[in-house]
């Protein structure tokens, strides 16, 4: 659809949901009133690391405590296991290609989009929001349809670096918006980053957690989750709130050689919580099984409230399950994918479609799972289910012809200044160049499963680079360049050190040899136009 109708779809959409009123606010007569509405996000939280998902060690008391009054979906998924895309998708109820962000680097949600603030704000709700990090802020389009959008940092957690905060300055700042809005009624996202890398959890938790500080860090957002907790209930708004708890992805911790999050799509980067609490009786305690994608939050809580769903919208409304009504969903075709490698080094990116516990995976080599047999996804069966793999493969092709269809905007530049890509970059992300199609599957490129030590050898360098480390960092890139000769990026980091180091001459050289083997790196034409412009 073009971007000027769906801008008027748009209107119009809000424009009823004005006529209809805020009648429907406490919703019908058969759900408990709904006042205020409250979504959690824990950045980097494994679902498997959750108390009320079986994890022996006591990471998550407050979570747990919320469980226990709520409904638990225990087979949830992120669409992406990256933070900003995920957290498009979780607040817009659509996949990445129909909303078109990828990666954490390059585009914005176009104003056009119609986001959960949108859907609510209409209705009579007071919308706010408060992120931790930098990969949020609103130059990327989140704040679409909040009143207030609390993305600047007050504390510095990363010596001269303000791209991501600690989970005490946000709880601070929700309890301080619950104390201005608490005369009306209100839909408040807060957003906590605290277990993505690096793992470095404030005391007591990091004593604590010594052994185990990625532990730590998801006790410490626990912690910080009670503090949300404890004011709503000091503020008498506990009992009339509607309680989402999420996660945007989950992390790898070495699983299939990953460290973190982003390169590859399974289990450990894309199983997420998700904990619904509904005021009233209505809502018994109760887990649920069947399938969930992230991309269910903003239908789930728009239906809540008693409005209606957007057409836009790809996602399942989970208020059936929520009130015990629900009933199967086990051949749901759940959506997972990963375009990092082809991002980063024109590598196949990862497709993959979830059915009925088995995962199948679309790159040079695919690979299909058994989950209830394996979770830990270290048997690929393509071999021995080939007919199994041709139907889920083609399930993923209809998935995917589907969101190519949906009516949208395409997304828009971010148009990121050096300093953004420098914030971006202390986050761990790389930014790179390169196209990906989701349409077309092109088994011709390299395997990501082939790459993912030279990826960790890339992460390791950048870490350096940054630390200063500049005679370790040039052994390295010395390391790499043997394997990959024509990885720009390595001559780009050689620029960067010999500039720091005030060797304008040998920055230059290196700079040239970056463009020269990546012509398309937006990064190494910046970086050797600075140092042309620097030396006049």
């Amino acid at each position: 659809m073009p971007s000027g109708s769906r801008h008027i779809s748009r209107v119009v959409w809000l424009s009823f949901l004005v006529l209809v009123g805020a009648g429907f606010l406490f919703c019908s007569r058969s759900r408990p009133a709904i006042r205020n509405v409250l979504l959690i996000s824990i950045d980097t939280l494994r679902a498997d690391h959750v108390g009320a998902y079986g994890f022996p060690r006591p990471t998550t008391p407050n979570i747990d405590a919320v469980a226990r009054e709520g409904v638990l979906f225990k087979n949830v998924h992120t669409p992406v296991p990256m933070t900003l895309p995920a957290h498009v998708s979780m607040l817009t109820g659509t996949l990445p290609p129909t909303h078109g962000l990828r990666d954490n680097l390059a585009n914005r949600l176009p104003d056009a989009s119609l986001t959960l603030a949108e859907m609510l704000k209409p209705r009579g709700f007071t919308t706010g929001a408060i992120v931790s990090t930098f990969v949020l802020d609103r130059r990327f389009g989140t704040s679409q349809g909040f009143d207030t959008y609390d993305d600047r940092f007050q504390a510095v957690h990363k010596i001269g670096d303000l791209s991501e905060r600690k989970g005490d300055e946000t709880a601070r700042h929700a309890r301080d918006w619950l104390d201005e809005h608490k005369a009306q009624p209100f839909f408040l996202f807060v957003h906590f980053y605290d277990p993505h890398d690096p793992y470095e959890p404030p005391e007591p938790f990091a004593s604590r957690w010594r052994e185990h500080p990625y532990e730590g860090e998801i006790a410490f957002a626990d912690h910080c989750v009670g503090q949300v907790m404890d004011k709503l209930r000091q503020l008498g708004l506990y009992e009339n709130t509607l309680i989402v708890i999420t996660g945007d992805h989950g992390e790898m911790l070495g699983e299939h050689g990953e460290l973190n999050h982003g390169f590859f799509i399974y289990e450990g980067a894309l199983r997420v919580p998700l904990v619904v609490r509904v005021p009233g009786a209505a809502a018994a305690a109760r887990q649920v099984d069947a399938p969930v994608s992230l991309i269910d939050v903003a239908p789930t809580i728009v239906s809540l409230v008693g409005a209606p769903v957007p057409k836009e919208v790809q996602g399942v409304d989970l208020s059936p399950w929520i009130a015990g009504r629900g009933a199967g969903g086990g051949a749901r075709p759940i959506y997972a994918e990963t375009v990092t490698p082809t991002h980063y080094y024109g590598a196949s990116s990862l497709l993959g479609v979830i059915v009925d516990g088995w995962k199948y995976i679309e790159t040079t080599r695919p690979e299909l799972y058994d989950l209830r047999s394996d979770p830990a996804e270290a048997v690929n069966l393509l071999a021995r289910e080939p007919a199994r793999a041709d139907a889920l493969g083609r399930t993923l092709v209809s998935i995917l012809a589907a969101a190519g269809r949906a009516p949208g905007p395409a997304p828009e530049s971010a148009a990121l200044d050096e300093e953004s890509r420098q914030r971006l970059a202390a986050l761990g992300y790389l930014g790179r160049s390169g196209g990906v199609s989701s349409q077309v599957f092109d088994r011709s490129k390299e395997d990501a499963k082939d790459l993912i030590a030279f990826f960790r050898k890339d992460q390791r360098l950048n870490k350096l680079v940054e630390d200063k480390k500049y005679a370790e960092a040039r052994a390295l890139c010395e390391e790499m360049l043997q394997q990959r000769p024509g990885f720009a990026d390595c001559h780009l980091q050689m620029s960067k050190i010999a500039a720091s180091e005030g060797n304008l001459d040998a920055a230059l050289t290196a700079a040239r040899k970056a463009v020269a083997v990546g012509p398309k790196n937006e990064r190494a034409h910046l970086q050797l136009a600075a140092l042309l412009k620097e030396r006049g």
